[in-house]
């Protein structure tokens, strides 16, 4: 069979692409050597980087890897580093413009099926005095696509025998990250684009009494949602009580879902500011239960407004929503009585304005709705100004329809006392800072009576019942329409909390207007 005679131009052709052939295969060598000597030369010494297969293809400018390992360590604290292993995964970059400019221009990565492991040592182990790690990127880096693909997170102490956080299922689309040098000394080392990230099955380690799960996460710029979040306790509630030394809550507390729109960080002065438009929490669940045979814990208990100024960071939530939540809190006041609580239901809550970087003259609002017992509407509003050194807040609050007898279990276990009658209506107002308040109460009630059990609980204490019952005044006698009134003063216990606080001017008010004349002060 005779060979057929190659024109002129096929002769040209043929040069031209076995030119092209040997210049690929040749581009292919010079750049994998290249990228050989980059990751063996010219990475920091805290970064260590090996793998089993590592191919180039310089026409579709995409180097490729299987097993990838990377590591990096800090020398001041050789026990803390961060291991990403990628089962497989790929970078396509334009090697022409990576040549002539300075700049890494990334045009996607991409990590299939990384495990991210980071072990942490205790934060008082480090050395104050260490030097700061010279880890440095001289090259702009620019990415215009970062994927992960069914990744897995976890977080250990340094030696790798408690796990502190575990999270599954990790995809992440970012686009257009970029840094530099001079980024990289900022709270947030790089910028970026649109974003869309989820993971499954988040676990951590809140402290030694209760761990935080999350079922499903998903974020975008626009939103980001969580489903079945919830506060775990270690412990079951007594327990709990062999653990500590101080008085401290037993919590459980359960969201099924929760949505966040238009979260943004950004770099602030000397922090991170972290923002929100608005956050709704739906039909949450809180069971709070204190052991009052532990001993008290004396530690000054800040107010709200105390605690937002000195978070590290700056904050700004616009809106928080609760719908439907409940609230359940239990005490234990002696080994033989039973423990019995009180209901806060169909909880629904407003609040505006919560951080510590709005204008010197806004203030966070407070409004909350709920019915005690599942039976009688409660409110209470309070505000504040986070920015006021003078921590001033004022509240207050509301309850109607209340069949006190509602209450008894919890009156009869931790006050020895039950009460029979009717709350109609209560209306309370304070305003103060955090050593003391002033305010005004008043109420009506019906056939509203007292009784003193037995210390035991077995019976009626008659006589401490009948002298009770000589001070509360009888409001039968008081025209339809009248209110008892009573005046508020009240010095905060420093070592409660705010809603102890609140209770506190209630009672004061409560017995003033049960026990004193009843008027109005002019």
């Amino acid at each position: 069979m005779k060979v057929p005679t190659l024109t002129p131009v096929g002769k040209v052709l043929l040069a031209i692409g076995v030119l092209v052939v040997l210049s690929g295969i040749i581009a292919n060598i010079w750049v994998k050597k290249a990228v050989v000597h980059f990751l063996k030369t010219k990475l920091p010494s805290e970064v260590n980087v090996t793998y089993d297969a590592l191919s180039v293809n310089s026409f579709r400018g995409l180097i490729s890897f299987d097993n990838l390992e990377v590591i990096f360590s800090k020398k001041e604290r050789s026990s803390v580093q961060t291991k990403i292993m990628v089962g497989k995964g790929g970078i396509h970059v334009n090697l022409l413009q990576m040549a002539l400019q300075k700049t890494i221009h990334i045009q996607h990565l991409r990590l299939d099926q990384a495990a991210i492991v980071h072990y942490t040592a205790a934060s008082k182990t480090a050395n104050p005095k260490a030097k700061k790690s010279n880890l440095s990127f001289n090259t702009p880096l620019q990415i215009d696509k970062f994927s992960m693909n069914d990744a897995t997170l976890s977080v250990a102490n340094a030696r790798g025998d408690s796990t502190l956080l575990t999270v599954e299922a990790l995809q992440l689309d970012i686009l257009d990250l970029h840094t530099n040098a001079e980024q990289l000394k900022q709270n947030i080392p790089f910028t970026y684009g649109t974003y869309n990230l989820s993971f499954k099955n988040l676990s951590a380690r809140a402290n030694r009494f209760e761990q935080l799960t999350l079922a499903n996460f998903h974020a975008q710029p626009k939103q980001w949602s969580y489903t079945n979040f919830a506060i775990v306790p270690n412990y079951k509630a007594l327990e709990l009580s062999q653990h500590i030394n101080v008085e401290r809550d037993h919590i459980s507390l359960s969201i099924p879902a929760m949505k966040w729109t238009n979260p943004s960080f950004k770099q602030a002065t000397k922090t991170i500011a972290f923002k929100l438009d608005t956050m709704v929490v739906s039909t949450p669940t809180l069971r709070v239960f204190r052991d009052k045979l532990v001993a008290d814990d004396h530690r000054i208990k800040p107010l709200y407004s105390e605690m937002l100024k000195t978070l590290p960071f700056d904050l700004a939530i616009d809106v928080i929503t609760i719908q439907q939540g409940e609230i359940y809190y239990t005490e234990r006041i002696a080994k033989e009585k039973p423990m019995e609580g009180i209901r806060f239901t169909s909880l629904n809550a407003t609040i505006r304005h919560l951080g510590n970087s709005y204008r010197d003259t806004t203030k966070t609002w407070v409004h909350t709705s709920s019915k005690l017992m599942n039976e009688a509407p409660l409110v209470l509003n309070w505000n504040f100004n986070a920015n006021d050194e003078s921590n001033h807040f004022n509240a207050s609050g509301s309850l109607n329809d209340l069949n006190t007898s509602a209450i008894n279990p919890y009156l009869k276990a931790n006050l020895n006392t039950t009460s029979d009658g009717r709350i109609d209506q209560l209306y309370f107002s304070i305003y103060g800072n955090h050593i003391s308040t002033q305010g005004q109460l008043k109420m009506k009630y019906k056939n509203l009576s007292f009784k003193i059990m037995k210390s035991d609980l077995k019976g009626v204490n008659k006589i401490l019942t009948a002298i009770g019952s000589l001070f509360v005044k009888d409001h039968s006698k008081d025209g339809v329409d009248d209110f008892r009134y009573a005046t508020i003063e009240t010095t905060r216990d420093q070592t409660k909390s705010f809603f102890n606080y609140v209770w506190l001017n209630v009672s004061d008010g409560l017995l003033g207007a049960l026990t004193g004349n009843g008027k109005l002060d002019k």
